[in-house]
């Protein structure tokens, strides 16, 4: 990632917003030192989130979005 923004810890996640590339979900259960991608998200230009229980708030170029998500306890 050159130009990561915003990265976002909920329990067994980690999102980074990535700009115009869209939006990176890392799985941190099975090796928090070298998370594995979930998703990536290339229909956002995101530069900032908030991710809380189950609920991503993501900054676009298009204004805020929500998501849901599913957690895993850690």
């Amino acid at each position: 990632m050159q130009n990561p923004k915003g990265p976002e810890i909920d329990q067994s996640h980690l999102f980074v917003c990535h700009g115009i590339a869209g939006l990176k979900i890392f799985d941190l259960v099975d090796d928090p030192i070298s998370p594995q991608t979930i998703s990536t998200e290339t229909d956002l230009d995101c530069y900032d989130l908030i991710a809380d229980s189950g609920l991503l708030v993501v900054s676009d170029s298009s204004g805020i979005l929500q998501y849901s998500y599913n957690q895993t306890d850690s």
